[in-house]
């Protein structure tokens, strides 16, 4: 039996409307439901695989050491399954002509997972250019379950710095259709649900 637990008020009454009542209970039947028929829970990537910087060579016959390790990728799980996630910031280098060049050297990411006890979380992943990320988790609330929803603008800010053209791109979001029932969140539980059938 999986243990579960409802977010109650101090006086004793459940936080958040009804729908959000309802969503967080379909929460915990999806867990149930997932857990059950063993579909692997999801990770994220604490630290991204790198490649080494380029050797630079030294000396007329171009002699150095050549001990340049790949940094390897290493994953956790916050201990359930990803349901949603929305790129919020991410920082970008370019080369001259303004082409993306490797991955992201910075990045943060709103995800909502539904954990193994069948709780709903907000998740927030934060990637430096070194490839580590950390994450901060907390129960999900209401807004950010309605959020689902907000519509997204760019805003673009190009820099320089010690020859290193970066294009900082930032979500902008305003809020969407109107969803009192929390659909999308319902809609994305039933998207993830349906990995039992897979």
């Amino acid at each position: 039996m999986i243990a579960t637990s409802d977010a109650v008020a101090p006086d004793g009454r459940p936080n958040g409307s009804p729908a959000f009542t309802r969503v967080l209970a379909y929460g915990r039947k999806v867990a149930r439901d997932l857990a059950l028929t063993g579909v692997p829970e999801d990770s994220y990537a604490v630290q991204e695989e790198r490649q080494p910087p380029r050797k630079e060579e030294f000396g007329f016959y171009g002699f150095g050491d050549d001990i340049r390790v790949p940094i390897r990728e290493r994953r956790l799980s916050l201990g359930g399954w990803r349901v949603h996630h929305r790129l919020l910031d991410e920082t970008i280098r370019l080369d001259e002509v303004g082409s993306q060049v490797g991955p992201a050297t910075a990045r943060t990411v709103r995800e909502i997972w539904l954990l193994r006890s069948g709780g709903l979380q907000e998740a927030v992943l934060h990637t430096e250019a070194d490839g580590a990320t950390s994450a901060q988790s907390a129960p999900l609330t209401e807004g950010v379950a309605a959020s689902i929803n907000d519509t997204e603008q760019w805003r673009q800010e190009r820099s320089s710095h010690a020859g290193v053209r970066l294009l900082r791109r930032t979500a902008i979001l305003t809020p969407g259709a109107v969803d009192p029932e929390l659909g999308a969140l319902e809609g994305a539980l039933d998207e993830l649900r349906e990995r039992m059938n897979r």
